[in-house]
């Protein structure tokens, strides 16, 4: 849904069952936003370091999320 960053991370699988993996060699210092279809927001993280990341998602409610990442000015959402 945008390209600042989605040529340089990955998000996976999709659909989620237990984990969302993002995986990124190239980008540090991330903000991750999963937000749910009605616009709340379900988890937040900021400054992640490494290359991969992996949320815990059986804790969240069947549905449709939006993972929105950014780094400073970049920013890219996944569905």
């Amino acid at each position: 849904l945008g390209d600042g960053l989605s040529g340089l991370i990955k998000v996976y699988p999709n659909p989620v069952t237990r984990q969302l993996i993002i995986e990124s060699d190239y980008v540090q210092g991330l903000h991750v936003t999963l937000v749910d279809a009605g616009g709340s927001i379900v988890y937040e993280q900021r400054e992640l370091t490494g290359s991969s990341w992996v949320i815990d998602a059986e804790a969240f409610n069947p549905g449709i999320y939006f993972v929105i990442i950014q780094q400073g000015t970049l920013r890219s959402v996944w569905k």
